[in-house]
């Protein structure tokens, strides 16, 4: 499980700079998350960035597809 914060002046691994992304684009987004929405988040943060990249393009583009 990744650490709640990381120490000040520290640089952010990969994973944990995708999870602060989702989770970004998420609350820009306007979705509420429950428990199973933070696993899902933690295993998308996983992916390489390219992947990252399109699920948050993916959900900027809200329920129309449009964005």
């Amino acid at each position: 499980m990744p650490q709640p914060f990381p120490a000040p002046g520290a640089a952010l691994a990969p994973v944990d700079a995708h999870r602060v992304l989702l989770h970004c684009a998420l609350d820009v987004a306007g979705v509420p998350l429950d428990a199973a929405d933070h696993i899902a988040i933690t295993h998308i943060a996983e992916l390489d960035f390219s992947s990252v990249d399109r699920v948050i393009s993916w959900i900027s583009r809200g329920p129309s597809g449009v964005g």
